[in-house]
């Protein structure tokens, strides 16, 4: 009797799964018609937009960010100083100045100053890196606590 009420049992939770599982599946299919739909109306929309042809107002906002681009790129641009790629900013009219004569007179000195002692002196290697400081370096002695019994 014992047994038949377990099959009885294990029978009703299989159904009970099934029925679950049949749900999800319904609402799956359903929600694959929904997306299915939305996709073709987006699309369809977009290709109504793209068939319209641009009116003259974005062809006109076209035309000046393009010469934008192009005043930008004229007036900032990358001047080669000896293998550094530097950004100058040069006037409207397209003249490039030279780098020095864009410095004040303190600066230059200091300019000529640097050129001279670098030509004076060799480059030596870098200076080494200091080790790092540990806790025991800076005189700190770790305190071990007895355990609380």
């Amino acid at each position: 009797m014992q047994a038949l009420e377990n099959r009885t049992v294990d029978s009703k939770r299989e159904m009970d799964i099934l029925d679950a599982l049949q749900d999800i599946r319904a609402r799956n299919a359903r929600n694959e018609k929904v997306d299915d739909r939305v996709i073709q109306e987006m699309l369809a929309r977009r290709l109504a937009e793209e068939e319209l042809e641009p009116d003259e107002e974005a062809l006109e906002k076209k035309m000046w960010e393009e010469e934008d681009e192009k005043l930008v790129r004229q007036v900032f641009d990358k001047v080669d100083t000896g293998g550094d790629k530097v950004t100058l900013k040069r006037k409207a009219d397209g003249e490039t100045p030279d780098l020095l004569s864009l410095l004040s007179e303190s600066s230059k000195a200091a300019v000529g100053s640097a050129k001279a002692a670098a030509a004076s002196t060799s480059a030596g290697p870098p200076p080494a890196k200091r080790p790092r400081t540990t806790a025991n370096g800076l005189g700190v002695k770790p305190v071990r606590r007895k355990p609380v019994v």
